[in-house]
């Protein structure tokens, strides 16, 4: 679903702390009149419909496919990525036993800075992608591999990493990313 939309859940204790606070931290989310209108199922703002909607979708779609077949499936998918980019010569930024499947992170190669790779992907295809917002900021960049992501998205971003990759100056094995996604993939059964 599109980003924008979090789920929250209070203890006892912590809606106690909240009704007990007599200044407002801010207009656009007061958990006070939050918990208040739930009392009457209503919400304190208007709600993003829409949000909600792809939510629902969301669900239902992990429902279908299956809550472990959903995360086998990120685990294969960002595995293949994480092969892919490894064949290019790129380091994969985090350790293996630390490693999220729903993205997949690399160093930026020497010479090059994250934010020229995520510009030029989205110039030339696109793709958008991200670097990072924080001290790393400039040295990795990151692809989502989770949500409506599958076996051909990979393969096409890998394609288009090497080009952008090889455009920007970086000597990028031809089709080796590809080839060792697909080697993943296909090993995975999921190609």
């Amino acid at each position: 679903m599109p980003p924008g939309l979090s789920a929250v859940s209070l203890s006892e204790k912590a809606q106690a702390l909240i009704l007990k606070r007599n200044e407002m931290r801010g207009f656009y989310w007061d958990y006070r009149k939050a918990l208040k209108d739930m009392e009457t199922h209503e919400t304190p703002f208007t709600p993003p419909v829409s949000l909600m909607a792809g939510l629902r979708e969301s669900l239902q779609m992990i429902h279908e496919e299956g809550l472990d077949n959903v995360l086998e499936r990120h685990r294969i998918l960002s595995e293949a990525f994480i092969n892919g980019g490894q064949a290019m010569g790129l380091t994969c930024f985090t350790q293996t036993r630390l490693r999220s499947n729903t993205v997949a992170v690399f160093d930026v190669p020497a010479a090059l800075d994250a934010g020229q790779i995520v510009k030029a992907l989205y110039e030339k295809y696109r793709t958008v992608i991200a670097g990072a917002r924080n001290r790393l900021n400039g040295r990795v960049f990151r692809f989502g591999t989770m949500g409506a992501v599958d076996a051909e998205t990979i393969l096409t971003d890998l394609s288009q990493l090497e080009t952008v990759l090889t455009d920007l100056g970086l000597s990028v094995p031809e089709g080796a990313a590809v080839t060792a996604a697909t080697e993943t993939l296909q090993r995975q059964g999921l190609a």
